[in-house]
């Protein structure tokens, strides 16, 4: 099994990513995303960047960087109801936005409406279609949270159609790897500054653009329910997945287990629906 894990390693980071960021070069990529970051505006025709603003590293490392690059951009606050005052991310979200003196950039447009709507519908379709599977109320839970995660996608396009801007994505390599997003919604978007960028090389970035501190050690979350956080949906550290990635193991074997079975379960997220083609 050593040996399949290690071959993963190889897929992910020799043909997916080409590059490493370390202190001594940190500063160079900055500049290298940022002329990613404006080539996509200038060959695109569109005027601005739209990203959606959570409190948290990703969000807030790729609102730096197109801010540093001097590229024009609006961010959304999306609130589940009280849910981001609640846990703190809407002090962190304010406190980024002061930080790059996007004041009078941002929005704060709650989901929580058209949530509910959904949960209901969601309740009458299954009222009139029940299932009786044993993973049934899981599902439900499941639908209800990447519903959340879909409608603030939905708000992010509906306002770059209208204002001429490209979604600008903040998704980073453990994320894509574990499948960790969901399918549609927060994976959704034009143009990802971090697709490539393990998550120890966000927060090197991160620490460079001087992102406010509260956000580079809080606990990643997608706040999709009470106390949730990342690592424990994973059940590893995001530091675990950035050591097997690099040297082929976490440095446990359960570990290494969880991450290669959850990559393998989450193929269909990073490939387009099959399709006929005889």
């Amino acid at each position: 099994m050593a040996d399949v894990y290690n071959t993963y390693c190889r897929t992910v980071l020799d043909q997916e990513k080409h590059f490493r960021i370390d202190t001594f070069n940190v500063c160079d990529y900055i500049s290298k995303i940022g002329k990613f970051l404006r080539q996509g505006l200038e060959e695109s025709g569109r005027d601005f960047y739209v990203l959606g603003i959570s409190g948290g590293l990703d969000s807030a490392v790729a609102a730096a960087l197109a801010k540093r690059e001097g590229l024009p951009l609006y961010g959304l606050m999306m609130p589940y109801g009280e849910t981001m005052k609640e846990s703190g991310s809407y002090s962190r979200s304010m406190e980024l936005i002061e930080s790059l003196g996007m004041e009078n950039d941002f929005a704060i447009v709650d989901i929580k409406p058209y949530c509910d709507i959904a949960d209901a519908n969601r309740a009458m379709l299954m009222e009139k279609f029940p299932c009786n599977h044993a993973n049934t109320p899981q599902n439900l839970r499941l639908a209800s949270e990447n519903r959340r995660a879909r409608q603030r996608m939905a708000e992010l396009f509906d306002f770059a159609q209208t204002h001429r801007a490209l979604v600008l994505g903040t998704d980073n390599l453990d994320e894509h790897c574990l499948g960790y997003f969901t399918k549609y919604g927060d994976g959704a978007s034009d143009r990802e500054p971090l697709q490539y960028c393990l998550k120890g090389e966000v927060r090197l970035i991160a620490e460079a653009l001087n992102v406010p501190t509260s956000i580079r050690v809080c606990a990643p979350s997608a706040e999709l329910s009470a106390d949730q956080t990342d690592e424990k949906d994973l059940g590893f550290s995001y530091d675990d997945f950035d050591k097997f990635a690099l040297n082929g193991t976490s440095g446990n074997r359960l570990t290494d287990k969880l991450i290669f079975e959850r990559w393998k379960m989450t193929q269909h997220k990073r490939a387009f629906p099959p399709a006929f083609n005889d």
